[in-house]
C-alpha cells in the first residue's frame, strides 16, 4: 500500500509520516478494575501533534500455539484469535526529498523532535497492561502490503484474492455509549473481521471554535431537532470549558474480508444490524479506496467525526468479555478452588466453582447442538463434583448418556418405566416445615392441573396446601400412596393414575432408601 522505511524503534512512510507500531492484548472486563479510568488517562496523555490509529482483528482458527492437554479438542473445535494494533504517527509531514537533502545530525534532530512528542503521548503504564509489544517488520509489511489491481465494486474492493467489504461509521447517533457497548456488538458480528479507529486530539482553543461556530448554525435552526442539537452544542462547550472533556477527531471503520460475494452481502446485512447501537453505519462503495487507505499507518483521516472524550472511550477496542480469574490477582492456590477449568472461546481460562459463596444461586444451562459435546460435558462435571465426598449427586436424563459414567463411580441406577419400580417417592422428606411444604406443593400440583391449565386456581391450590399440611403432621408414611388415602379434594381422582394398582405406579414407588448411594441416576 505505501513504502515503509522500517528502523529498530520507528517507521517513516513514503509520504512522509514518522510513527511507531506495538501489538496489544485485550484487557478482561469481568476482571479488571479501573478501566474507565484507564481509558480517560490514555486518551487525556494525546498529544495534539499525535494521531493514533487502533485496529483490532478477530477470525476463527484452528492452528493452536498453546500447550495444553485440551490441544487436541481446541485444535478441532477452532478458537477466536484475536489480533490488535496500535499505530502512534507523528501527523506533521516531512518532504522525503527535503530529508534526503538533510545530513544525519538534521536528520536525527529532526527524528528526535517528533520521537519525542510520540514518546509523550504514550501512557506506557497502561500500554504494559495491555502487554504491548513492538510490531515486527515481517507482520507489518504483511498487513499493510496491498494486493492490486483493485477493482471497486457495490460491496467493497475485489482483489484477485479476495473480497473486502468495508463499513463506515457515519454518525456516533445518540445512544447511551457504556464500555461494554463494543466488546458486546463485536460479538455478534460475522468472523472473519477488523474494527479501525483513528483518533486526533482537538487543541482547546479550536475545539472551542469549532463548538462555538456549530452552536451558532443550530440556534439559526427551527423544530424540536435543532434545538436538541443546540442544547448538545451547549453542553458539550460547558464541559469542555469547565468539566476538562476533551474533543476528538475520529473516523471507525469495520473491514470483513471473504472469498464470494454472496457471503460478503449477508455478512455486511447481518454486521449493519449489530452494530446499530453504536450509531449509524454505511457501506463504503466510491469511497472503499480512500477508506482502505486511512486505515493503513501514515494516513490521515478521511472521514472525520468529533466526539468528546467520555464517549469516545467506548469505541476503543481494548477491551473483551473474557474469563473470571486473572493470574496477576489470583495465586495457583486460589485458582485451584474452582472445580472446573476450561478455555473460553478466546482460549482465555475461566474457573467455574459452582459452590462459590458469592453465587446467590447454583442454576446454570448447557446449551449446544446434538452431538456437539453436551453430555460429554456433563459426565466429566460429574466425575469432577464426586471428587468431593461431601457431595450427593442426582442424574436425570432421558436417553441412558451416563450409564457408562454412573456404572464406573459405583452409582445406582433406576430405569423409570412402567416395569421397573422408580427408587424415587416424592414426598420422603415432607415435614412440618413452611419450606419443605411448599416444595411439595408445587410438585403436586402439576398433577392436578387439566389439559391446557398451567397453575391450579386459588382455591383448589389453598385446599392442597391445607390437605399437605395436615398430612405432614400425621404419623402415618409419606408416600404417596398414603397422601391419597387421607387427601380431601375436589381433584382427588387425578392422582389414580399414579397411586398402587394403576398403569404408572411404580413411577413414585421406592422400594429402599436410595440415599445411601452418593450418585442417583434416573434414567
Amino acid at each position: 500500500m505505501k513504502d515503509f522505511k522500517q528502523e529498530k524503534d520507528f517507521w517513516f512512510s513514503s509520504e512522509g509520516f514518522l510513527g511507531q507500531s506495538f501489538s496489544f492484548k485485550t484487557l478482561d472486563l469481568e476482571i479488571e478494575d479501573n478501566l474507565e479510568m484507564y481509558l480517560d488517562g490514555f486518551l487525556k496523555i494525546i498529544s495534539p501533534n499525535v494521531r493514533v490509529k487502533i485496529s483490532l482483528f478477530q477470525e476463527f482458527s484452528k492452528k493452536c500455539e498453546l500447550s495444553s492437554s485440551r490441544i487436541k479438542a481446541i485444535s478441532e473445535k477452532g478458537f477466536l484469535k484475536t489480533r490488535g494494533l496500535i499505530h502512534f504517527e507523528h501527523r506533521n509531514k516531512i518532504s522525503p526529498r527535503k530529508v534526503l537533502k538533510m545530513d544525519l545530525l538534521e536528520k536525527e534532530e529532526l527524528f528526535t523532535k517528533q520521537l519525542s512528542d510520540i514518546k509523550e503521548s504514550k501512557d506506557n503504564f497502561f500500554l504494559e497492561r495491555l502487554k504491548c509489544e513492538p510490531l515486527s517488520s515481517s507482520l507489518f509489511n504483511e498487513l499493510y502490503t496491498l494486493h492490486k489491481p483493485l477493482e471497486m465494486t457495490s460491496l467493497g474492493l475485489k482483489s484477485s484474492f479476495a473480497l473486502l467489504g468495508i463499513l463506515k461509521l457515519k454518525n456516533s447517533g445518540n445512544f447511551p455509549l457504556t464500555l461494554r457497548t463494543l466488546p458486546f456488538a463485536l460479538e455478534g458480528l460475522p468472523k472473519p473481521l477488523g474494527f479501525h479507529i483513528s483518533l486526533e486530539k482537538i487543541s482547546p482553543a479550536q475545539a472551542e471554535r469549532i463548538l462555538q461556530s456549530k452552536s451558532r448554525e443550530e440556534a439559526e435552526g427551527r423544530g424540536q431537532v435543532s434545538f436538541e442539537k443546540y442544547q448538545n452544542t451547549q453542553k458539550a462547550l460547558s464541559d469542555v470549558a469547565l468539566a476538562g472533556e476533551e474533543l476528538f477527531h475520529f473516523e471507525a471503520h469495520i473491514t470483513l474480508r471473504r472469498l464470494f460475494e454472496d457471503s460478503l452481502r449477508k455478512d455486511i446485512i447481518l454486521s449493519l444490524k449489530n452494530l446499530s447501537g453504536l450509531g449509524e453505519w454505511s457501506i463504503e462503495s466510491f469511497g472503499a479506496y480512500p477508506s482502505l487507505l486511512a486505515l493503513s499507518p501514515g494516513s490521515r483521516l478521511h472521514y472525520r467525526l468529533i466526539e468528546k472524550s467520555s464517549a469516545l472511550k467506548c469505541f476503543i477496542p481494548f477491551l473483551r468479555f473474557g474469563a473470571s480469574i486473572s493470574e496477576e490477582k489470583k495465586d495457583r492456590k486460589e485458582r485451584a478452588k474452582g472445580n472446573l477449568l476450561y478455555h473460553r472461546r478466546d482460549l482465555s481460562l475461566d474457573a467455574l466453582n459452582p459452590f462459590s459463596e458469592k453465587y446467590s444461586n447454583h442454576t446454570g444451562v448447557i446449551v449446544g447442538k446434538s452431538g456437539k459435546g453436551k453430555s460429554v460435558f456433563a459426565n466429566l462435571l460429574t466425575r469432577s463434583l464426586f471428587h468431593d465426598k461431601k457431595a450427593t449427586i442426582f442424574l436425570v436424563d432421558v436417553k441412558g448418556s451416563h450409564k457408562r459414567t454412573v456404572r464406573a463411580l459405583k452409582g445406582k441406577t433406576y430405569n423409570i418405566d412402567i416395569k421397573n419400580t422408580s427408587g424415587l417417592n416424592p414426598l420422603r422428606h415432607l415435614t412440618v416445615d413452611k419450606d419443605s411444604i411448599e416444595i411439595a406443593s408445587h410438585f403436586l400440583e402439576k398433577l392436578f392441573l387439566k389439559e391446557n391449565e398451567e397453575f391450579l386456581p386459588s382455591d383448589d391450590k389453598t385446599k392442597l396446601e391445607n390437605n399437605i399440611t395436615r398430612f405432614s403432621k400425621s404419623g402415618v408414611d409419606k408416600t404417596l400412596d398414603n397422601f391419597y388415602n387421607t387427601l380431601k379434594h375436589d381433584r382427588k381422582d387425578k392422582l389414580l393414575r399414579w397411586i398402587k394398582g394403576s398403569l404408572n405406579e411404580n413411577i413414585f414407588n421406592s422400594s429402599e432408601d436410595n440415599l445411601k448411594n452418593r450418585l442417583l441416576y434416573f434414567n
